[in-house]
């Protein structure tokens, strides 16, 4: 029997949870798993931390791992941003009457 899932689905299934979600990946995937699951994992990330503290090179991870925030900062600010423009074009305001722009 087989089982098939979009990556729609599994995502869904698991509220896009990253780390649940690279953990099934890791298992169905096996050997053909990539660094990006690996490093979404936390059991993952820590063990390639601790391989990359031993070669000195930890910054590249701490790096990846920055700009991973940054971008989920900037993704919860975009639609946070959204939403206030959809508030206010339901309430009949253009962004011209604000003296807020961003």
């Amino acid at each position: 029997m087989l089982l098939a899932i979009s990556k729609r689905v599994l995502d869904q299934i698991y509220n896009n949870n990253k780390a649940k979600l690279c953990e099934i990946r890791i298992r169905l995937m096996g050997n053909e798993v990539t660094l990006n699951h690996v490093i979404d994992h936390p059991r993952g990330a820590q063990l390639f931390l601790q391989y990359l503290q031993k070669v000195l090179a930890a910054e590249n991870l701490e790096f990846y791992c920055a700009v991973e925030k940054f971008d989920t900062m900037c993704k919860d600010l975009m639609k946070q941003y959204l939403h206030i423009m959809k508030t206010r074009e339901e309430h009949g305001l253009r962004v011209a009457d604000s003296k807020l722009l961003l």
